[in-house]
C-alpha cells in the first residue's frame, strides 16, 4: 500500500479513530495499532480496542491500494507535531514508512492479515434520529455512571428506544441518572441493552460533527453510522438493576432553588467537604431549608460542610420555604446533579431527610437524578 494525502486531514482522521486504540497491548498488540484500508479509490482508517470501534473513510490518492496496520500512539504525536502539506504513508523494506518534506520515519508494522475485525454496519433494521438530540440525552445520564470494573454492569447505560423517544438511564449505586427525551424517528425495539459509557461519550463527541445519526441494533453490540463514520460498541451482558422501584411515587416536600447560585455555592462548600466522587471518601454537605422569620413566604437555603482536616464553610440562598427541612448528601453529587439539570432553576423533592431526593430542572424536560442521603455526623453528637 502506498497513500499521499494532506497532513491536516490524517491528523484530523487520527484524533477520531484514536479515541477507539488502546493504550495497553497486554491483551492484544493490535488492539494499539490503526488500520489503513485503501481501495476503489477510498480509504478507510479504523482502530478497536474490542470494546469500542471507530472507522473513517476519508480523501487520499492511493499509488498502491492495500492494507497498512501502524502502532497508533507514536503515529498520531508524529503526525501531531507536523504542520501542513502532504504525508506519503507506505509498506517498504518490511516497515510502514511515512515521508514528510525532506524527513522520513519508520514506524512498526502490524500484521494487517491479523487487525481485530471491524463491524459492518447491517444492511436492514437500522433508523436514522437526531444526532444532537441523543447526545443531549446521552450527556445527561454520563455523570452518574460507575467507575467500578469489578461491576461492569454498571459502568454503562441502560438504553432503550421506543416510538418517538429515548430512555436512559445510569447509577452507581448511589445516585441514579434517568432521562426520557422525544427523539424523531425512534422505533419501538421492544427490548433494552446496556451500552458502555464510554461508547456514549464517544457518541456525544462525534455528534457535534453530524446532523443526523442512524442506528443499528445488533444482538451483541450497538452500531452508530454518520458519513463515512462508524462507531461500533459491543453490549454489556447481564441485568440492569430496576431502578424505576427507586423513583418516589409522592413526595412530603419540595423546593425551587436558583441553580446558578447553588452551583457557585456547592463549588465553594464542596472545597471543605473533600473529594467524594467515588461515593465515600467525602465528609457531608448539608441543606438545610429554613423558614422567613414571622412570615408566610421567604427563606433560605443554608449550604454547609465541614471537615477535621478542612474547616467550615456556610452560605445561603433566599428561596421560598414552606416548611424547614435538613437533609445531608455527597456535595460533588449534588452539584452534577444540578449542573446537568441545565435550567436556571431546579427542584429538589424529599419524601424525608433519610430517604433518596430527586433533583430534576423547575421545568420538567424528562431528567431526573436521584441520590442517596449521607449520615449527618452532628446528628450523633
Amino acid at each position: 500500500m502506498k497513500i499521499t494525502m494532506p497532513t491536516r486531514g490524517l491528523r484530523r482522521a487520527l484524533s477520531i479513530v484514536m479515541k477507539a486504540a488502546a493504550r495497553s497491548t497486554a491483551s492484544n498488540p493490535l488492539y494499539s495499532a490503526v488500520l489503513f484500508e485503501a481501495a476503489g479509490g477510498a480509504l478507510r482508517i479504523s482502530a478497536t480496542d474490542a470494546e469500542i470501534s471507530l472507522s473513517l473513510r476519508c480523501a487520499a490518492k492511493a499509488e498502491r491500494e492495500g492494507t497498512l496496520a501502524v502502532g497508533a500512539r507514536v503515529l498520531n504525536d508524529l503526525v501531531r507535531s507536523l504542520d501542513g502539506g502532504e504525508i506519503t504513508l507506505q509498506e517498504r523494506d518490511g516497515q510502514a514508512r511515512l515521508s514528510y518534506g525532506e524527513g522520513e520515519y519508520a514506524l512498526r508494522l502490524y500484521a494487517a492479515e491479523d487487525f481485530p475485525k471491524i463491524p459492518e454496519f447491517p444492511a436492514e433494521g437500522s433508523f436514522s434520529v437526531s444526532a444532537g438530540a441523543l447526545a443531549q440525552a446521552a450527556k445527561k445520564v454520563l455523570p452518574s455512571v460507575s467507575k467500578d470494573e469489578t461491576r461492569p454492569i454498571l459502568t454503562g447505560a441502560l438504553v432503550s428506544f421506543s416510538d418517538g423517544k429515548v430512555v436512559l438511564a445510569s447509577t452507581d449505586s448511589f445516585r441514579l441518572g434517568i432521562v426520557e427525551a422525544a427523539l424523531e424517528g425512534a422505533p419501538d425495539l421492544g427490548r433494552e441493552a446496556i451500552i458502555p459509557a464510554r461508547a456514549l461519550r464517544e457518541l456525544s463527541s462525534l455528534a457535534t460533527r453530524l446532523d443526523e445519526v442512524r442506528i443499528a441494533m445488533t444482538e451483541n453490540s450497538a452500531l452508530f453510522r454518520g458519513p463515512g463514520l462508524l462507531l461500533a460498541s459491543r453490549l454489556i451482558d447481564g441485568s440492569f438493576p430496576e431502578y424505576r422501584r427507586l423513583l418516589p411515587a409522592e413526595f412530603a416536600a419540595e423546593f425551587t432553588v436558583p441553580a446558578g447560585p447553588l452551583v457557585e455555592t456547592l463549588g465553594r462548600v464542596n472545597l471543605f467537604a473533600g473529594s467524594g466522587r467515588d461515593g465515600k471518601n467525602a465528609n457531608p454537605v448539608r441543606l438545610e431549608f429554613k423558614k422567613g422569620n414571622g412570615t408566610l413566604e421567604g427563606g433560605t437555603l443554608e449550604v454547609s460542610a465541614e471537615g477535621a482536616q478542612t474547616g467550615a464553610a456556610r452560605e445561603s440562598i433566599g428561596v421560598e420555604v414552606k416548611e424547614g427541612l435538613r437533609a445531608t448528601f455527597n456535595g460533588d453529587y449534588l452539584l452534577d446533579g444540578v449542573r446537568t439539570c441545565g435550567s436556571e432553576e431546579v427542584r429538589i423533592r424529599f419524601t424525608e431527610p433519610l430517604k433518596p431526593a430527586v433533583i430534576e430542572p423547575s421545568e420538567a424536560d424528562g431528567y431526573r437524578c436521584i441520590i442517596m442521603p449521607m449520615r449527618d455526623p452532628s446528628e450523633g453528637r
